[in-house]
């Protein structure tokens, strides 16, 4: 999972910016790689890595409040 979600940072990164996807009504960039990869660590069991990529990310920068509740329910979740 680790492996794939740098990956994925590293074409988002190179991309630059937003790219919007036809078929999923949203963007893959590098905010939204670093999104699924604070929830991907947290169903891998690892609370301090979801911690540690949750920090990276302004959750102003998100672009809508259900967005941001998202991410605040999976930075949350570390704390059970």
């Amino acid at each position: 999972m680790r492996e794939l979600t740098d990956e994925a940072a590293a074409i988002a990164k190179e991309l630059g910016g937003a790219t919007l996807l036809r078929d999923h009504g949203g963007g893959f960039s590098p905010l939204t790689v670093q999104l699924h990869k604070i929830s991907a660590e947290n169903h891998a069991g690892d609370p301090l890595a979801a911690l540690a990529a949750a920090r990276t990310i302004s959750l102003k920068a998100l672009p809508s409040v259900e967005r941001r509740s998202r991410a605040l329910g999976d930075i949350a979740i570390t704390g059970e």
